[in-house]
């Protein structure tokens, strides 16, 4: 399997795995689009330098965020990047060597498999088991899609019109745009 030095998340990345390497190095496996490779960095330090990257702040600060705006909740989602929709959640702690990261946007659809085992569909074909709980799964993606709503309604851009009668324009409204959350 390839292996690279540095990873910053873009648009195509599925998923990101804590990994060992065959010479006991921790790093990650990471999925994007339909390639699978390892990088020479722990999940934790893929977000928190892809955070930096897109100029959102840190992973701690990211969480820190997400804390603020959803509570005081463990492992909870961060938002790498709004304006790109880069919203991720992890399945384990991140401090945990088993730390499985998903983007919010790959994933399509969870199949229980049992009661403690969940297989997870994602775009560009891929899909793998975790032993945790469907209703489990549901209820940490459902987080990072609370995540998201609150910070584009917080974030929603407010246009205003100054009007002078008789100047010959003339104003049309449009209806706002809502987002369905998609159901799991």
């Amino acid at each position: 399997m390839e292996m690279r030095n540095s990873y910053i998340i873009n648009q195509d990345t599925v998923l990101i795995k804590s990994e060992f390497d065959s010479n006991g190095y921790h790093c990650s496996q990471v999925i994007q689009g339909k390639d699978t490779f390892l990088v020479r960095q722990k999940p934790s330090e893929i977000l928190d330098y892809s955070m930096m990257h897109y100029g959102t702040s840190d992973l701690q600060g990211g969480i820190r965020t997400a804390r603020y705006l959803l509570g005081n909740i463990s492992m909870c989602p961060i938002s790498v990047c709004s304006q790109l929709d880069f919203y991720w959640f992890p399945l384990y702690s991140p401090k945990n060597e088993k730390c499985i990261w998903l983007s919010r946007s790959h994933v399509l659809k969870p199949e229980k498999l049992s009661p403690f085992k969940t297989r997870v569909h994602l775009k560009f074909g891929h899909s793998f088991e975790v032993d945790i709980k469907i209703s489990r799964f549901k209820e940490k993606y459902g987080r990072a899609t609370d995540l998201k709503l609150t910070i584009q309604e917080r974030t929603k851009k407010v246009v205003t019109y100054f009007y002078e009668p008789h100047s010959g324009f003339q104003l049309v409204s449009e209806s706002a745009i809502t987002y369905k959350t998609p159901e799991l």
